[in-house]
């Protein structure tokens, strides 16, 4: 039986949560893995290719046979971006003509994702099943290849797991429960949580990539790289000497703003935006004279909280679609997808957004123009084109053509995606900052 685990460390997880791990072996159905950040086993069952040492993105399912359940997140390992599979022969911009289509479109990515879990689908990036006996060793009675008696009688760890994550997948109950050492820890667990230790399971979100998209983009003001009010009635501006902070981040999260909130101080010289969705911070941008460089976004909001009480500070407040701010979230907390050689800025501009409405994905590309030294940003939410941002002359518009004008005027082009995974803003999932945690977090 494998060692129990220390239940203070489990329970910082939740079902859905995102956790980078560590594949150790490989196992029938997938992979032996373990969460560096605490020393937790686990398992992940997966048809995609790993080896041992390659660091994956998965996401926590539950605790099962002293080991962490995980289902795949992406088919590409961490730090070297999402690859795509093969291009298509179909345009997006077919997409947009029959919304019907792309509409049924837009589970796809999480469809196959689920489909690829459970093992019923091929992954374009897998290599064969491994062989069972390759993995735990091949004891066998006679010639006729039959498994030994203690195989036949008693399921193996990886199979035991198996079968637990496709009753979690199918929505039913254990039909086995967990071990008894563990029932014991788990219950040690519940005291201690509820003996005033409550904050330890609600720890602060934790973004499984952070992009800082600031250092790629030559921009006069990093604030600019959020665009300003669709509907100027949603602005609201606050000299922040008048206000309360404990009441601004309150009213942000009570009534699940989802927009941008920028704010200036000229005691503090800096600037500074913050993207949110549902109240939360998906996307955080600070800077400032005094410490110029490019900051990831938790790092930028507990700066930016510090500055919003500074006595000068204004602070503006306005709406903005849903579908444009979880897409430009992507920039902030997305994977960067790998760019193909060979193919020129056009190209690959239709191969992203041809794949991305297909798989229903959700998606920010940039596109830079290196003669102007100007930045645009193109929005895809769920298999929808969203639009596109000039950035530098501040203007969105929803019109395809003006994006295939850019390619027309500098042919050096470069086109860059980053892509959001669709777990993060499932129904129930975690996705995005806690505005009241990062305050008290800095104190």
């Amino acid at each position: 039986m494998s060692r129990p685990i220390n239940p203070w460390k489990v329970t910082g997880y939740k079902a859905g949560q995102n956790v980078v791990c560590k594949v150790m072996k490989a196992e029938s159905g997938g992979y032996a893995v373990l969460i560096p950040k605490d020393n937790l086993p686990g398992f992940i069952q997966t048809a995609a290719n790993h080896q041992p040492g390659e660091e994956v993105l998965a996401q926590f399912v539950c605790v099962h046979n002293n080991r962490i359940l995980l289902s795949p997140l992406f088919s590409g390992t961490i730090g070297k971006g999402a690859s795509l599979p093969v291009k298509s022969s179909k345009n997006w911009l077919e997409e947009l003509e029959n919304p019907d289509q792309q509409a049924t479109s837009q589970g796809g990515f999480q469809g196959n994702y689920q489909e690829e879990a459970m093992g019923q689908t091929q992954s374009p990036f897998a290599p064969p099943s491994p062989d069972a006996n390759e993995a735990y060793g091949s004891n066998s009675y006679g010639a006729n290849g039959s498994n030994s008696y203690a195989e036949n009688q008693m399921p193996s760890d990886a199979q035991q797991d198996m079968q637990a994550y496709q009753q979690y997948q199918m929505g039913t109950e254990y039909t086995q429960a967990p071990a008894e050492a563990y029932q014991n820890y788990q219950q040690e667990s519940t005291d201690y949580a509820q003996g005033g230790h409550s904050a330890f399971a609600e720890s602060q979100w934790q973004a499984p990539v952070e992009q800082t998209p600031t250092k790629r983009f030559r921009l006069r003001r990093a604030i600019d790289l959020v665009m300003p009010p669709v509907d100027q009635e949603s602005l609201s501006v606050y000299q922040m000497k008048d206000y309360d902070l404990e009441w601004l981040i309150t009213d942000l999260e009570g009534g699940m703003r989802t927009g941008c909130m920028k704010c200036t101080s000229e005691q503090q010289l800096s600037r500074s935006a913050v993207l949110l969705y549902k109240g939360k911070a998906v996307g955080c941008i600070y800077g400032c004279k005094s410490s110029p460089e490019a900051r990831p976004t938790e790092e930028s909001l507990t700066s930016m909280l510090n500055d919003l009480e500074a006595t000068d500070a204004v602070v503006s407040v306005y709406d903005l679609p849903e579908d444009v701010t979880v897409a430009m979230s992507a920039l902030f907390l997305g994977f960067p997808v790998e760019r193909t050689e060979g193919m020129d800025a056009k190209s690959q501009f239709d191969f992203f957004m041809t794949y991305f409405t297909q798989n229903g994905s959700t998606a920010c590309l940039a596109i830079t123009l290196p003669s102007t030294k100007s930045t645009y940003l193109v929005f895809v939410h769920r298999g929808r084109f969203g639009g596109c941002f000039f950035v530098e002359e501040q203007i969105f518009t929803q019109d395809p053509n003006d994006i295939y004008k850019l390619f027309q005027v500098d042919p050096q082009a470069r086109v860059e995606a980053s892509l959001l995974q669709p777990e993060m803003t499932a129904p129930g999932a975690r996705f995005g900052y806690s505005l009241s945690m990062a305050k008290q977090k800095r104190n």
